[in-house]
This record gives structure tokens, C-alpha cells and sequence, in this order.
């Protein structure tokens, strides 16, 4: 697929129609809104791609975005380790775009 696609999808919505896919594992606050991310993250995608093939989206929480994107920056190698680590459901959402960047990369 290519970026048209995404120009079609909600990238924040209420949470209340579009509730935080993770919500459940970092026990703040309900959170009011919630944005896309996307599975695939678009600057991997890139790199692997040189576009966006897969514009799927969950919709994550503040919170729940930061921890993930911070696991996966470490994993990368590009950042340091988050101290504290970020709750399971984060880590293994990043380490699940990790394992495909490896992959696909590796082609």
C-alpha cells in the first residue's frame, strides 16, 4: 500500500471511540484521547521499503506510544535503555516491529 492510504485514517481520536489498544497494562489515568500508531513504524518502513507498504494503525494512549517507541529506540540501539522499562504489552509491541525490521532487513 502506499501513503493515500494512510491520508484516510484517524490519526487521534476520543478514546471512547477509539480506546487505548494498551491501556490496561500501565494503570495511569483513563486516557481522554488516543492516537494511531502505526505497527510498522513509518521511519522503519522507510528505511526497508522506501514507503509506506503497511499503513496499519492500533490506537495507543500518550503513555502507552512513549513506552513503546522508547523500547523500541533502545532495542534499535539508537537511545539508551528506559529506566524504568516500559510495562510488557509496550515491550512486546515494540519487539514484535523489531523482529520484522530484522527480518525484512536482512532480505
Amino acid at each position: 500500500m502506499t501513503t493515500d492510504a494512510m491520508t484516510t485514517l484517524p490519526l487521534t481520536a476520543p478514546a471512547a471511540l477509539k480506546p487505548c489498544e494498551l491501556y490496561l497494562d500501565h494503570g495511569s489515568s483513563r486516557p481522554s484521547m488516543t492516537q494511531g500508531h502505526h505497527i510498522l513504524p513509518v521511519y522503519l518502513q522507510n528505511r526497508v521499503y522506501g514507503r509506506i507498504q503497511d499503513p496499519a494503525l492500533m490506537y495507543l494512549c500518550g503513555t502507552c506510544h512513549d513506552n513503546t517507541h522508547a523500547w523500541l529506540y533502545w532495542l534499535m540501539g539508537d537511545r539508551s535503555k528506559p529506566n524504568p522499562e516500559p510495562p510488557a504489552r509496550s515491550k512486546a509491541l515494540a519487539q514484535r516491529a523489531y523482529d520484522w525490521y530484522i527480518k525484512e532487513s536482512s532480505v
